[in-house]
């Protein structure tokens, strides 16, 4: 009966011994994630106010550039190509869509849902 007595007291120092070592381990596995934590955070407020810093740069400068009148829309000088010409046959050039590329709307810088390249963001 001792002997079983000292067998499971052995076992039980066992367990705590084992259970006080992954303590531990966790507990500086907890620390290092904090430290991280804590990196991430302030390079997050950085990223932050950057970002701010950029889109009030990008409303004060698009606030001074002076919007195109709807003439000034088209952005194409020169004809197409000859080659296109029969593809394309050009039209009168008082309109001020480029129907000869079969365009429905005159150009225009305005982002369009979907764009991944946004002529303002540089």
């Amino acid at each position: 009966m001792e002997r079983f007595k000292e067998t499971r007291v052995a076992r039980s120092l066992n367990t705590i011994e084992d259970m006080h070592s992954r303590l531990q381990s966790n507990m500086e596995a907890i620390g290092m994630l904090n430290q991280q934590l804590n990196i991430i955070c302030r390079e997050n407020k950085r990223l932050r106010r950057q970002l701010e810093e950029e889109r009030s740069t990008r409303r004060r400068v698009k606030h001074q550039i002076p919007r195109p009148s709807t003439s000034q829309h088209c952005f194409f000088i020169h004809p197409p190509p000859p080659h296109l010409n029969s593809v394309c046959p050009p039209t009168s050039s008082s309109s001020s869509s480029p129907s000869f590329l079969g365009l429905l709307h005159p150009l225009s810088t305005e982002p369009v849902a979907g764009d991944t390249w946004d002529l303002n963001s540089k």
